[in-house]
């Protein structure tokens, strides 16, 4: 509500002659139930509305293979009702209740480093460039600007088409880079640093520059953190969450702190001469601290993983996000479906 506002206050501001009468559209629609308020029978799937005894009843396709394999304990949680009214479409979100799978009591805890320049650096030396992304990013910056400068029905078509395209560029980056993680042999936790407050550095208050505020702003550490914790607690991995405070300065051979030892992506140690690649050595002090953690039973560095998000279309194509927690996870499927017709008594 108050983004809403403060976009009419700006509109109205800029365009005194031509102050703000459009109508507010809505471009979807979401319903969200739960078993009081929904019921399947076979493929039958039914749905309250609010006008009492009238129910929504539809068909739906038969649950893939895969999904019944994999899944063979599941238990319906709840759905969600997506209506566009543009397209005259709704999809249906089922979604399903399973246990985590037992966590790994013995492996290696593997430490990650994230970064603006390298996606992220493990403490096995794995690492993953970030140069598609950057790229990505300063392509679809120059031409909304280009665009935007034009200013012509055409451009501004333009600009329509593009929307979204960036972000879903960067999800699908994230994605394949957290299943790399998640899918480490031989692991039975993935440390990260807790970044929670990284973005205060983006402040124009600070001497940081305008160029490494928007690198800040633009970096999507959490997307990949999440992801990643999903992933993992399907195959047993915890997460452990440890404090940032000086893993690129440390040493990790002998400890010695001093923010000379890095220069750019070499560290090198001004009291013990040890040299690394500057990632890495980060990583291996994370890895560190999760480990001390682990062994002197520091609950309060684990972030609950109670949020995790994660859904599956029903031809197999991830879609939508859900919740899990740590007793187990969710998962759902997707289906899209014709225009509705009137629902059914």
């Amino acid at each position: 509500m108050r983004d809403a506002a403060g976009a009419v206050r700006s509109w109205n501001s800029n365009h005194p002659k031509r102050r703000w009468n459009l109508k507010a559209t809505r471009k979807a629609l979401v319903i969200n139930y739960d078993l009081r308020t929904m019921s399947i029978r076979g493929n039958m799937l039914t749905l309250s509305t609010v006008r009492g005894e009238r129910r929504i009843r539809t068909l739906m396709p038969e649950t893939p293979v895969w999904f019944a394999a994999r899944y063979p304990a599941r238990q319906l949680n709840a759905a969600k009702l997506l209506i566009d009214p543009r397209t005259r479409t709704a999809r249906i979100a089922l979604i399903y209740r399973v246990e985590n799978e037992t966590p790994a009591a013995d492996g290696d805890v593997l430490g990650v480093d994230l970064g603006q320049h390298s996606l992220y650096t493990d403490s096995r030396g794995g690492e993953t460039k970030s140069n598609k992304i950057w790229g990505a990013k300063r392509k679809y910056a120059h031409n909304r600007k280009t665009l935007q400068e034009k200013g012509t029905r055409s451009a501004h078509r333009r600009l329509k088409a593009m929307s979204g395209r960036e972000e879903r560029f960067i999800r699908d980056v994230n994605h394949c880079a957290s299943k790399r993680l998640a899918n480490s042999p031989n692991v039975q936790a993935i440390a990260f640093e807790d970044l929670t407050y990284i973005r205060r550095q983006a402040t124009k208050c600070t001497k940081t520059g305008k160029r490494r505020r928007n690198m800040l702003n633009q970096w999507s550490f959490s997307q990949l953190q999440e992801f990643t914790a999903y992933k993992a607690a399907a195959n047993g991995i915890r997460i452990i969450m440890v404090d940032p405070s000086y893993t690129s300065q440390r040493c990790n051979r002998c400890g010695y702190v001093d923010a000379r030892n890095r220069n750019r992506a070499r560290f090198d140690c001004k009291r013990c001469a040890w040299s690394d690649n500057a990632d890495h050595n980060a990583a291996l002090n994370i890895r560190d601290r999760a480990i001390a953690s682990l062994e002197h039973n520091h609950t309060s560095t684990d972030r609950p993983v109670d949020r995790v998000q994660s859904t599956t279309r029903i031809d197999g194509t991830p879609t939508m996000t859900s919740t899990s927690d740590d007793d187990g996870r969710v998962v759902g499927t997707t289906f899209t479906s014709k225009p509705l017709g009137s629902p059914q008594r």
